[in-house]
């Protein structure tokens, strides 16, 4: 969000036009340039035969929705390493159970942790 529209979570203009990215750009950056970033370009980033097939199935088409439901988009499905770790909607029948969070005294047992406010 703040990389293509250039604002805050908040709103806030943080960046001028010329420094925002296309969102094709920001999608390449977040894929083969963190990859590139690790040295690790050769083993994920791309779809491609021979790469982790990491993938995510989103909630919305990233490249066609408006600049403010960017930052309502969320992983209905997470694949890693060939298996699903996270499901919601039509996905939830596919995801493992959650672990137990730990430790038990843990804040995050009885409130959660971050999440949509919707």
């Amino acid at each position: 969000y703040w990389a293509t529209t250039g604002r805050s979570v908040g709103g806030t203009e943080l960046h001028g036009q010329e420094q925002r990215l296309p969102r094709s750009e920001a999608l390449f950056h977040n894929t083969v340039g963190s990859a590139w970033f690790r040295q690790e370009e050769q083993l994920k980033g791309r779809l491609k035969v021979g790469q982790f097939a990491d993938l995510a199935v989103l909630n919305a088409a990233y490249l066609e929705v408006d600049d403010e439901d960017l930052r309502h988009i969320e992983s209905e499905l997470t694949v890693t390493g060939g298996r699903v770790v996270y499901g919601s909607g039509d996905f939830a029948s596919l995801a493992p159970p959650l672990e137990r969070i730990g430790p038990s005294w843990s804040p995050l047992t009885d409130f959660g942790g971050f999440q949509r406010s919707a």
